[in-house]
């Protein structure tokens, strides 16, 4: 039972890092000022409310119960007209990293691959000593829309098919495969504040995710596990996604700065 409730860890971190985060030092500079925002890249990839910028990194703070907070930084590289590669470092021992390669197309951004990350070197850090890859078998719909469906009463979907592949000591070769469907609706403009600064406008995002992974290990079918998270994202035009907060998950993410 302990090593199927470690796997069940292991699978969801992998699962939860791209879901939470579709993302110090500082002065007020820096920052992007209320009413401000920086300049958007033109073309597909141009959207003023999910902005690509190079030479720009995403600070987020990501709180636990006790308000206290670990850093969790975005960044775009390989920026080219239909194409960039999203990056992502937590704070953690060892930090844990993730890449995204996305596509930009007239209906918006696509993530077509779902993650690429260090979680093997994260699961020696618990004490687990294996290997873990994951694999996009097929995306539909769209991550982020267009820049004109950026209004109150957008609705978008974007659906994954995941295989992954764990191999851990003492249980050997560990096969999943996961299905997460997202949707997303604007539900209104309001103004919202976080350690980066105050906005007047910024649109709120509800969305909803639904996993359901399925397992297959020691020659046993293990039964499925079907998750379903709310979460509420805030994108401010010019600067992107300031708070995302999910009760279900008790999460909690703020943008502390853009560097």
């Amino acid at each position: 039972m302990k090593n199927y409730q470690k796997l069940i860890l292991i699978l969801m971190l992998g699962l939860l890092i791209v879901a939470c985060s579709n993302q110090n030092g500082t002065t007020d500079e820096d920052q992007p000022a209320d009413g401000e925002s920086s300049s958007v890249m033109s073309g597909a990839c141009g959207i003023s409310y999910f902005p690509i910028l190079p030479d720009k990194t995403w600070v987020y703070r990501i709180y636990d119960e006790n308000d206290l907070y670990v850093e969790n930084r975005v960044w775009y590289e390989d920026i080219g007209d239909t194409s960039f590669t999203w990056k992502q470092e937590m704070e953690s021992d060892p930090p844990i990293t993730t890449e995204v390669k996305w596509n930009c197309s007239d209906e918006g951004l696509v993530s077509t691959d779902y993650v690429s990350s260090n979680l093997p070197m994260v699961m020696q850090t618990m004490g687990v000593a294996g290997d873990y890859q994951i694999e996009t078998l097929e995306f539909s719909g769209v991550t982020f829309p267009a820049s004109e469906l950026w209004q109150v009463g957008s609705e978008w979907t974007g659906s994954w098919k995941v295989k992954s592949q764990l191999t851990i000591e003492d249980m050997g070769l560990v096969d999943a495969e996961i299905a997460v469907t997202k949707n997303d609706v604007i539900s209104g403009e309001e103004p919202v504040s976080v350690p980066a600064g105050d906005y007047d406008k910024a649109l709120r995002v509800d969305s909803t995710m639904l996993i359901t992974t399925n397992i297959t290990m020691q020659g046993m079918t293990l039964p499925a596990i079907n998750g379903e998270y709310t979460m509420t994202s805030w994108f401010v035009e010019g600067v992107g996604m300031v708070k995302q907060v999910s009760e279900d998950a008790s999460f909690m993410m703020e943008l502390g700065a853009l560097e």
